[in-house]
């Protein structure tokens, strides 16, 4: 739950008992980890962070708006219109739209893992017939961090590979670990 909503509950908890000590509030997201950690003992692997997908987004767009690929013009004119706006509205507006984009990535890990993941893994459009649609520019994105090349990707196969005893976890998201 968010903060707002676990200190209601405890605010109820605590009017009801008249007091709420030690409580621990935790998504489903992560209770359901917690339960896998402790089945798949010798694996070290860490829940991949919604910060951490956000930040690595940011870094990939703007990678990706310095192109001159066609496909990415659309976030070009979002994130620097046409007006003259400075360097901190543009940060704001990357800071925005990697995060939201962030929030969508996981919605699609939950529920359009078949319909949009899988053909973004080989990558295909799964709805877009268009090559310069939004799924697009979506697909690449996501692709850039969880595909064959993609940045998290890369991240694991370096610590799988290390032939040093490095206690660095490798990140999957929920969807991952299931597979």
């Amino acid at each position: 739950p968010n903060y707002s909503l676990e200190k209601w509950i405890s605010l109820k908890i605590a009017q009801t008992n008249g007091i709420a000590a030690n409580l621990r509030f935790i998504t489903l997201e992560k209770a359901i980890f917690e339960g896998f950690k402790d089945k798949l003992i010798g694996i070290n692997f860490d829940l991949l962070k919604k910060e951490t997908i956000q930040c690595l987004l940011q870094e990939i767009l703007r990678e990706k708006i310095e192109t001159t690929d066609q496909i990415w013009r659309s976030l070009k004119n979002y994130i620097s219109p046409q007006v003259n706006i400075n360097h901190k509205a543009k940060e704001h507006r990357l800071f925005q739209l990697s995060e939201r984009l962030t929030n969508l990535f996981q919605e699609y890990e939950f529920s359009r893992n078949e319909e949009l993941i899988y053909f973004w893994s080989l990558g295909k459009n799964a709805i877009d017939i268009s090559d310069q649609g939004p799924e697009s520019w979506q697909k690449e994105l996501w692709n850039g961090l969880f595909g064959a090349q993609g940045k998290i990707t890369k991240y694991n196969n370096k610590i799988r590979e290390s032939t040093e005893p490095i206690s660095t976890p490798e990140l999957y998201t929920l969807s991952q670990i299931y597979r």
